[in-house]
């Protein structure tokens, strides 16, 4: 059997409901299963209400396969940038990280390019 992974346990919440707790507790993780549920809008006011709560692991799990609706939702896992395209496009336009996560999602690679192009002033790697 595979092992189970943060994501069967929102497959699991969003899709299935069914009580699965056994199997999905030793990686059920609050703070992660909050932060995806609140990136889709019928679910934001759910995970708001177990952010301001103090119940158990369990308690939250529960609540969540009891009140939300049967629903193929996509989870998308925002990676780091590890390659600095953020600071280098918030540094180019002169804004925030924040800000600059989105003109990355607008911009295409020809335009990244030419960012780091402007952005390169020569000199050595160690």
């Amino acid at each position: 059997m595979a092992k189970n992974t943060l994501f069967d346990v929102l497959k699991n919440i969003s899709g299935t409901n069914n009580n699965r707790w056994l199997e999905l507790q030793s990686v059920y993780n609050p703070y992660m299963i909050n932060k995806f549920l609140s990136m889709h809008p019928e679910t934001v006011f759910f995970a708001n209400e177990m952010n301001k709560s103090k119940l158990t692991p369990r308690e939250q799990y529960e609540f969540y396969i009891n009140v939300i609706p049967n629903k193929y939702r996509h989870f998308k896992y925002i990676k780091n940038n590890k390659d600095g395209t953020i600071d280098l496009v918030a540094n180019h336009f002169k804004v925030n990280k924040d800000i600059a996560r989105q003109y990355i999602s607008i911009l295409d690679d020809k335009h990244i390019k030419r960012i780091e192009q402007k952005a390169d002033t020569g000199g050595r790697f160690r």
